[in-house]
């Protein structure tokens, strides 16, 4: 990759993946889901069915999740990329474990990284 482009694919990434300060696990009825700071909740139904989602800022996928045990996995399929975030709930829900795998032709690889948030 260029390093012009790889430069204007890192900073791309940076805005659409900002890390939260807080991060709140969100639990209805019919639908379980993700917000970060004050961005747009990710509310995706339960029975796994897929959906259209934007994040508010432009950035659209073809979204759907699972939920096994103490695990929420959702999806998002942007076409030529996408990403999965899983989130682990341990010590009885007074640590979450954030892991992330986002993928884009415009990346060199695939990014993976992992964030444990703590209960206030």
């Amino acid at each position: 990759m260029l390093p012009t482009a790889h430069r204007i694919a890192r900073r791309r990434l940076l805005e659409t993946n900002t890390i939260p300060a807080v991060l709140r696990v969100i639990v209805m009825a019919d639908s379980v889901g993700t917000q970060g700071d004050s961005g747009k909740a990710m509310m995706l139904p339960r029975n796994g069915a897929v959906i259209r989602w934007d994040n508010g800022h432009g950035d659209v996928c073809k979204a759907h999740e699972t939920v096994v045990a103490d695990t929420l996995t959702q999806f998002c399929d942007a076409g030529s990329g996408g990403s999965a975030f899983q989130y682990v709930m341990e010590n009885d829900g007074q640590r979450l474990r954030m892991i992330a795998h986002i993928t884009s032709p415009h990346l060199g690889g695939p990014v993976d990284y992992v964030i444990e948030f703590s209960r206030q």
